[in-house]
């Protein structure tokens, strides 16, 4: 399991919309098509996903028609994604760590080739993972939430909602005799106009499928495989309803089943946490020497209320604390310090108080600087499973987070002016595009080329022509609005967006400005150089609605600049039109 690439397990093949599809059709698609997401893309990049359960949630907590909404209003975003090639280990962290069932693959051009679901990854599971579990009852999830087969999908709705859960189990006498599901809900949303007053029992799924708590994990699982379902409710000798198991609950215990060998391989290599472990089975109240200073994990152990009982040297150095300072004092009390929201440490505790553990992230700023911790929970229990304390293990993740947000920022600038590269252009004319069309707006796309630049180049050396670029993208961000874009596309090519105009006047007017700007003296290590620039200008929708068509457009403008050099107060800029185009050229 371990060994394996997401390539080998995940699902090919991606169904998206655009950002501006309606919620009504984006439904549709997913009712058609028996699928439980529908991802929101931009020429096959994913900026987006709408799930059953956004759903259920908009519905839950509005009163208004979401029908004919835009879907990029209701998606989730940004979108998480792994590549073909990562573990499968790595992506199942994703989806424990944020909580998701769907994660979207991508190739090594960001584009969407597939899904990797929780499906997925328990549907390749090897047999050496279920014999870990001998009963269903070890892993099965014991919060069950019930409801009766007389309330209505009005009671039933806010709760699926606030509880954030998939199902809802309809018991009679604690016996469960149904169950009602996120894409139950999500098929009454989308057949019914007005669901609110029907009852769960004309709509519930009955009778449900469901295992005793002595079953065994492997038969558990293979039910659900076999019937292609994502749960299964848990009953008692008596029948009574005594937990839930869903793939969510298989994925948590892959999870425990991880950290129990990383656990192992640890204890091998330290002798110290070898012996905390047994000092542990033997009930001892906080943990001691868990681990070396030799090992770069922070380890802060408390007792069952919060007081801090251990503080290794390197929580001392993820934290800042001296261990002396902290000892006895509430973990709480330090973590607020430090202005972590303890809404995070507080459901970390309810999670790990049923034997799990639990994954969160903060902040804290050390010597005027933001530092990335990651931390994970866990409980200390004795011999008679009763818990004792908690352990925090912190990593600083600061090195790791800079470096993906500067392979981020990378991807998506020119490295010389630091202005956006060609994708985020392109990224960002598909959006303004999308705006335009929607709110019924005129855009101007507008493209630069500096003139004789070759010449700089060829007789006073590459590293002043680079100075002059950076000169000449400065002077270009300091004439523009906030919401226009100035991006370098290659050599001495810039391009520019002016979203939200109200016409052809208003981009010959910021050309002007521009031209004006960049025709003003250079002084670059003793060389005074003047630039003159070529600008071609296309409107939005006047000269096309597709990227491509502007971009066109925009080019020939520009080349029409070159060869005319009007003397205008305009400079040498060009506003493409038709041969019926009743608009002047400037």
């Amino acid at each position: 399991m371990y060994r394996k690439r997401v390539k080998e397990i995940f699902t090919p093949g991606v169904i998206g919309v655009p950002p501006t599809t309606k919620v009504h059709e984006a439904i549709r698609v997913m009712r058609e098509k028996h699928i439980s997401c529908i991802v929101v893309m931009i020429e096959n990049n994913p900026v987006g996903i709408f799930t059953e359960r956004n759903l259920v949630k908009h519905f839950a907590v509005s009163d208004q028609d979401f029908a004919d909404c835009e879907i990029q209003k209701l998606m989730i975003s940004p979108v998480l994604t792994v590549e073909q090639n990562t573990c499968v280990y790595e992506a199942f962290n994703l989806i424990g760590v944020h909580q998701i069932r769907h994660i979207i693959v991508v190739d090594n051009n960001s584009k969407a080739i597939g899904i990797l679901t929780q499906s997925d990854i328990v549907k390749h599971l090897g047999h050496e993972f279920f014999v870990e579990f001998k009963k269903v009852s070890q892993i099965m999830n014991k919060n069950v939430f019930t409801i009766s087969k007389g309330d209505t999908i009005q009671d039933v709705l806010p709760k699926m909602a606030d509880k954030t859960v998939s199902c809802l189990v309809v018991a009679e006498d604690e016996r469960p005799v149904g169950i009602f599901t996120e894409r139950d809900m999500a098929r009454l949303l989308i057949e019914h106009k007005d669901i609110y007053n029907l009852k769960v029992e004309d709509v519930m799924v009955s009778p449900p499928h469901v295992v005793n708590e002595y079953t065994t994990f492997n038969d558990a699982t293979g039910i659900m495989k076999k019937k292609n379902i994502r749960r299964v409710i848990v009953v008692d000798n008596d029948g009574k309803i005594a937990g839930l198991i869903t793939l969510s609950d298989i994925i948590k215990g892959l999870e425990r089943k991880f950290i129990d060998t990383l656990s192992q391989v640890i204890n091998e290599k330290d002798v110290g946490l070898q012996s905390a472990l047994e000092k542990l089975a033997q009930r001892t109240v906080y943990l001691n020497n868990i681990l070396s200073s030799s090992i770069d994990i922070g380890i802060a152990a408390t007792d069952i209320n919060f007081r801090i009982m251990y503080f290794n040297p390197e929580a001392e150095n993820i934290m800042g604390y001296k261990a002396e300072d902290v000892i006895g004092k509430d973990a709480r009390e330090i973590l607020s310090d430090e202005n972590v929201d303890l809404s995070k440490f507080n459901r970390a505790v309810d999670i790990v108080r049923n034997n799990l553990g639990h994954t969160f992230s903060f902040e804290r700023i050390r010597n005027n600087e933001n530092r990335y911790i990651k931390a994970r929970m866990s409980g200390i229990w004795d011999q008679d499973k009763n818990q004792e304390g908690f352990v925090l293990m912190l990593r600083d993740v600061t090195a790791r987070k800079k470096a993906e947000e500067t392979i981020h920022y990378l991807a998506y600038h020119d490295p010389l002016t630091n202005l956006p590269n060609r994708l985020l252009f392109n990224q960002r004319l598909s959006l303004e595009l999308a705006r335009a069309e929607r709110n019924k707006l005129k855009l101007a796309l507008v493209l630069i080329d500096l003139d004789r630049f070759k010449e700089v180049n060829d007789t006073l050396g590459h590293h002043v022509g680079d100075v002059l670029l950076q000169s000449v993208a400065k002077r270009l961000k300091s004439r523009i609005r906030k919401c226009d874009t100035a991006a370098r596309i290659g050599g001495d090519e810039f391009t520019l967006i002016f979203p939200e105009i109200h016409g052809p006047e208003d981009a010959l007017h910021a050309a002007d400005k521009i031209i004006k700007a960049l025709e003003q003296l250079y002084s670059i290590e003793g060389h005074e150089l003047y630039v003159s620039a070529s600008i071609g200008i296309s409107i939005y929708p006047v000269h096309g609605t597709k990227p491509e068509t502007l971009l066109k457009t925009a080019d020939k403008a520009m080349y029409k600049a070159k060869e005319q050099r009007l003397s205008t107060p305009h400079g040498n800029i060009y506003l493409y039109q038709e041969e019926e185009s009743e608009i002047p050229r400037q």
